[in-house]
Order: structure tokens, then sequence, then C-alpha cells
């Protein structure tokens, strides 16, 4: 009999060293980052992918739409995509040792949502001007007076018949913005 027991008496210990000491990924214990927005760099062609420090961890490994991974330090809670391929998932994964955090997702595919707007021809006085929020994406109808020079992109311009769009830096007052649109 106790030839039998033997086996499994030390076979215990082993299994105690094999499932006693628990994954960090299995359990949870890699934290997450917080606070993982997107948003449009200051030039409008590139993005600003920003995040909470995470604390007591190597650094984050940061996964974009092009397939790309960049390694970033503890202390870097930024990433800019000066040349972003495509829109997609970025990933964001906390790294400590040889665990990792499960990640948090955040898109940078445009929120497509429709409304109607009126767009007047030039008219400082009237709503004439067009222009995006780049934190929000969203877009809105502007008076063309100087106080809203900064958001508006573009106005309807009736001085070249037919009417077109006109880029804001086009606008007769100083301090707007240029807006290009792409053409594919």
């Amino acid at each position: 009999m106790t030839k039998k027991l033997l086996p499994l008496i030390l076979l215990l210990p082993v299994l105690f060293l094999i499932t006693g000491c628990p994954n960090p990924d299995e359990e949870g214990t890699v934290p997450n980052v917080t606070n993982l927005t997107i948003v449009a760099d200051s030039e409008g062609d590139g993005i600003v992918i920003t995040w909470t420090e995470v604390s007591d961890v190597d650094g984050y490994d940061l996964y974009t739409p092009d397939g790309d991974t960049f390694e970033l330090n503890y202390d870097e809670t930024s990433f800019n995509d000066n040349t972003p391929g495509q829109t997609g998932t970025y990933t964001v994964v906390t790294v400590s040792g040889s665990n990792y955090s499960s990640g948090v997702d955040k898109s940078s595919r445009p929120v497509v949502s429709s409304s109607n707007a009126t767009i007047y021809v030039w008219n400082s006085a009237d709503p004439s001007g067009f222009g995006w929020n780049v934190s929000t994406g969203i877009g809105e109808v502007y008076n063309c007076v100087s106080g809203n020079s900064s958001v508006i992109d573009f106005f309807l311009n009736d001085e070249t018949r037919p009417f077109d769009f006109t880029t804001a830096s086009d606008a007769p007052y100083s301090g707007s913005k240029t807006t290009h649109i792409a053409d594919r």
C-alpha cells in the first residue's frame, strides 16, 4: 500500500508548483491602461493616441491597424502615428516582465452620422462656413466672422459661378485654417 501512496505523495508537491503559481495574465494582475483616446494631430494628417500611466509596469506594446508593433517605456503615455496607412483598431497592452495585460482597443475609424445643415453663400452674418472639431469629428455650420476663423474648414463661394466650396484659408480675414479634401 505504501508503494502505491509514495508516488502520489511525491506528485503532490509537483502539482502544487505547477498550479500554485498563477500566471498574472490568467489572474488579471497586469492592469490595462485607462482613458485611452485617439484624436487628430494638429496638422490633421495623423493621429495622437494617449492613455493614463499604469504604475509598476515595464512599458506598453502598441499595435497599429497597419500591423506594426511599437514597444514603449513605462513613462511614455502617448504615441503619434504621423503616417497612418489605414483606419482601424489600435491596441495598447501593458507589459510587466514576461506578462501582459489583456489590452485595450480604440478605433480610429470615423463615426458616421448624418444630419441636414443649411449653408449660405459667403456672408459673414449668415451660417456660410462649415468646420469639423478635430477632437470629436463632428461638423458644424458657422457664421463667417473673424472670431470663428480657427474652426471653419470651408465656405460656399458664389464669386466663381457655379458655386463651389472654398478652403477657409482663402477667406477675406486672417487666421483661418487650411483644409484639404482627399482625392481618393
